[in-house]
């Protein structure tokens, strides 16, 4: 979907990640001490930022993402990379690009904060179910396909724009759209037998 060009890798090797991991849980370090990433460069037309490509290590209740990584920002979480933890909260500042399935079944997940975050990929925050209510941030353009998809308990999902795309099925039957009136979010609902009611923030 976004074309790039790897220009290398660079991070902690997977042994050490380990061990730190290792020593971390016995010596009871914080949330944020437990986290430990591995990044990828991407190499852009017209800069250089870093993407999370996997994490290694424990996650407490808080996932702060970073906002940068030997002075370039963190802009992108590739895919898969926060599936199946365990955290209740997740916070960025600079990532732009969240890919496929990265936060997939976080089953005790309650808290985003997007930050500000373009694009959503496919199945990113699938069967989330202890998620009640999400704010869309007016940055984000693309929402694609199941994106909030099984998540069995979200009842309100706040849009402070309108993007320009909202995939098939990005929400649950039964879900209310908040929104500007005349949005895509507004025709969104009326197109998907969904709630909406209108709102600005």
């Amino acid at each position: 979907m976004y074309k790039v060009k790897r220009r290398g890798i660079f991070g902690v090797n997977e042994l050490s990640c380990l061990l730190v991991a290792l020593l971390c849980i016995l010596c009871g370090c914080s949330a944020s001490e437990k986290i430990s990433y591995e990044y990828e460069a991407f190499e852009y037309v017209d800069h250089t930022t870093y993407a999370i490509k996997d994490c290694i290590g424990v996650i407490d209740d808080v996932l702060e993402i970073p906002s940068e990584h030997d002075g370039w920002p963190v802009t992108d979480i590739l895919d898969g990379v926060f599936q199946h933890r365990h955290m209740k909260e997740f916070r960025m500042e600079t990532v732009v690009h969240i890919y496929e399935e990265a936060f997939q079944n976080c089953l005790d997940l309650t808290s985003i904060d997007f930050g500000v975050v373009e694009t959503i990929g496919h199945c990113a925050f699938r069967n989330c179910t202890d998620l009640e209510s999400v704010t869309i941030p007016k940055t984000v353009t693309t929402i694609e396909s199941e994106v909030f998809m099984d998540c069995s308990n979200l009842e309100s999902v706040y849009f402070e724009g309108s993007p320009d795309t909202i995939g098939d099925h990005a929400f649950e039957p039964g879900v209310t759209l908040y929104g500007p009136a005349g949005s895509s979010v507004e025709e969104y609902a009326k197109n998907n037998g969904l709630e909406f009611v209108s709102w600005v923030r």
